[in-house]
């Protein structure tokens, strides 16, 4: 498959690059949505401590995570990698009714950019403000804040895909020339 020619069923990809609505579940999914969309999680972690007087619930789906801070939703996870916590399928759940996974898994940095491209997605590229630099590359699609993250050389593949609505920490962006 040439990973520049993206003929692709990226119709629900879009929609959730655009508005961080993934599949069947809407933007601020609560948890009683996605357990009735997606069913009991194959896990559950109770985070205490990490942010003080509240707990931190991240509930794990395969290859999805969906984190809570007490019952307001926090973060969406996609992972592309294999995942050492939970034994992971190379999907989605299926009561997301998402149908791009796989083809997305295929792509590249530079595939990834191109499709953005193509569909008129703008993003930027995220500099991280660390001490030592980040193996790899993270865009941000700037109308939702989504972070794509990309491992470095030599392959650039997408690694993972984060939803974060109020993201936390104050962040460095450069514009991309693609």
């Amino acid at each position: 498959m040439d990973k520049h020619a993206l003929i692709l069923p990226f119709n629900s990809f879009k929609k959730f690059l655009i508005t961080g609505s993934l599949g069947n579940l809407t933007a601020y999914p609560s948890r009683e949505e996605v357990e009735r969309q997606l069913g009991k999680p194959i896990t559950v972690d109770e985070k205490v401590g990490i942010i003080p007087n509240q707990i931190l619930y991240i509930l794990h789906y395969s290859n999805l995570q969906i984190t809570y801070i007490d019952s307001s939703f926090f973060q969406l996870a996609i992972y592309f990698r294999e995942y050492a916590q939970v034994q992971t399928l190379n999907e989605l759940p299926h009561g997301l009714g998402v149908d791009w996974y796989m083809s997305v898994k295929e792509l590249d940095y530079h595939s990834f950019q191109s499709y953005l491209l193509s569909e008129n997605i703008t993003c930027r590229q995220v500099i991280f403000p660390y001490p030592n630099a980040e193996d790899g590359f993270t865009l941000e699609i700037t109308s939702t804040g989504i972070w794509t993250c990309f491992t470095d050389a030599p392959n650039y593949a997408i690694d993972s895909i984060f939803y974060t609505p109020s993201r936390p920490g104050v962040w460095q962006y450069e514009e991309l020339s693609i």
